[in-house]
């Protein structure tokens, strides 16, 4: 971890350093040292000082095909070139744009490298002592220059600067502990974007009315958090590469200090966010999952039940996100909530599944009504270690619900409890297999009379009673005792057979789930 030309440029800003020659990028620097005539090797990690006559000697150094200069930086004092350098091979060339003392300036670049090492050394021993993430952001204020902050994926503040921006909306609220998901919902700059760009990246944010330097926290390949500089006042003045590479090096820093809390134990929200994940995904052992809830504080319960809110599979922001769940935590207290991919899943603790959620949570319906939000609602289970199973059956709730209806609001599992069972069966075999055999006779027989089909279904779900299959299907009760009594002599069926009655049913079941696949497959 080390100072680069960029950060020397602008510690050294007083002496004006211009690039006279740009050749490859630059590595790391641990130190300054003479440029004298008759130097024959150069080190990289070092930039050489010296003035206009050492430069003769470079060129000639160029001009040999066995000397690679691409990555050596150089500054030469009192400095007037004519023209810049031609030839390929240079080093990184700058030049002080005044008449300066060389050995006072030779100094300078030397206190820039002890007042960044001094830094680093004093970090380093703050995260040996895992200090808290504040002490680090306080011993940086005067090394980064900007307003620093430091938050997690649940919007709260985990560390920021002392000082703020001014007249910044954003920065308010991450002095208050966590910023309004309201006003971020309407922001330029948005949670996914900072995630994708993988790096340090300059972006104007709406809110705040001004750029910010922005960065995801990555922790042993997750990211767990956000880094960012925030220019002082509105505008849209631009960051210097020196400010860059301090939030490189500084997040780097960061991520170190973290990666000393197990689990990435940052704040409440976000221990928990990662463990509900990892449940979902299902990518935690029991054993793990008893470890877990223990060390951030978690009582398990007896029984659990899972809720999966969407927009109707439209994908929406992490701040929709984030405000859907800050509604649900008023609506069902003492609920768990997570933003997972593009839905929120809803654990609820010791649920009284014994009635339906429209019961149990009016406001809630009235709330997924006037949103235009749908809920799947899952079937109880007793250990965390099945939340993985339940999210997916939530997940197939949806399709065949809205395959059913796509108007509903609630989708319970045990409306659709043969449906995600055939589904998983149908992953595993070609599920035509499994209908009765008098299905497909029936189909022969009663091929240019399709309500003897309808008949046998209604009947059969009305638990043989004539009166009901009748009411259920506007027939005379005569007119279903006649089908009935037609399908058991053509077919030979003993409809007073239980084990008869379920296979048919399971087998009308097989038929609603094939009828509503695409067709190909």
């Amino acid at each position: 971890m080390n100072i680069t030309m960029e950060i020397l440029v602008e510690w050294l800003a007083e002496y004006r350093l211009l690039q006279l020659y740009r050749g490859k990028s630059g590595r790391g620097l641990l130190g300054a040292r003479l440029l004298y005539p008759g130097i024959s090797a150069f080190d990289p990690h070092y930039v050489y000082v010296g003035i206009e006559d050492d430069l003769t000697h470079i060129s000639g150094l160029v001009s040999r095909n066995d000397c690679h200069l691409e990555e050596v930086a150089v500054i030469c004092c009192n400095y007037r070139p004519k023209k810049m350098p031609d030839e390929k091979h240079w080093p990184n060339l700058y030049a002080v744009g005044e008449e300066v003392d060389f050995g006072l300036f030779f100094n300078a670049v030397e206190d820039c490298f002890t007042k960044f090492y001094n830094w680093i050394q004093k970090m380093q021993h703050k995260i040996t002592n895992q200090e808290p993430i504040q002490a680090l952001v306080d011993e940086s204020e005067g090394i980064l220059g900007y307003p620093f902050a430091l938050i997690d994926l649940t919007e709260s503040t985990i560390a920021a600067s002392r000082r703020g921006s001014a007249n910044d909306p954003m920065w308010a609220g991450i002095q208050k502990g966590h910023m309004d998901n309201l006003l971020l919902e309407y922001d330029s700059i948005q949670n996914e974007q900072i995630i994708e760009a993988r790096g340090v990246v300059q972006r104007y944010s709406t809110v705040s009315q001004r750029n910010l330097l922005t960065t995801a926290v990555w922790v042993n390949g997750k990211a767990v958090g956000f880094a960012s500089l925030h220019q002082l006042y509105p505008g849209k003045e631009e960051f210097s590469s020196c400010a860059r590479e301090l939030l490189r090096i500084f997040t780097e820093l960061i991520v170190q200090r973290m990666e000393l809390d197990e689990f990435y134990g940052i704040s409440k929200g976000l221990l928990f966010e990662s463990l509900f994940k990892d449940l979902l995904e299902g990518r935690i052992k029991n054993e793990e999952i008893e470890e877990r809830t223990e060390f951030i504080g978690w009582k398990t319960v007896d029984r659990y039940q899972m809720l999966l809110i969407e927009a109707n599979g439209k994908t929406l922001k992490s701040v929709v996100l984030r405000q859907m769940i800050n509604t649900l935590e008023q609506l069902i207290p003492g609920c768990k909530c997570v933003c997972y991919k593009k839905a929120v899943a809803v654990l609820l603790e010791e649920p009284g599944w014994e009635c339906c959620c429209e019961e149990r949570f009016p406001r809630l319906l009235e709330w997924l009504r006037t949103e235009k939000l749908q809920c799947a609602v899952g079937n109880p289970f007793f250990c965390l270690s099945d939340v993985k199973e339940s999210y997916e059956k939530l997940l197939d709730i949806f399709q065949y619900g809205r395959q059913d209806r796509g108007d509903k609001i609630f989708y319970y599992e045990s409306e659709y409890y043969f449906s995600v069972i055939i589904g998983r069966i149908a992953d595993c075999q070609k599920i035509e297999n499994l209908l009765h055999p008098c299905i497909f006779r029936m189909q022969q027989v009663f091929r240019e009379k399709p309500d003897y089909l309808d008949t046998l279904r209604a009947y059969l779900e009305c638990e043989r009673s004539m009166t009901g299959t009748a009411d259920r299907l506007y027939l005379h009760k005569n007119t279903v005792i006649y089908r009935i009594k037609r399908l058991e002599n053509e077919l030979d069926l003993d409809l007073s057979d239980s084990e008869l009655r379920a296979q048919l049913l399971f087998s009308f079941r097989i038929l609603d789930y094939l009828k509503n696949q695409p067709k190909g497959d």
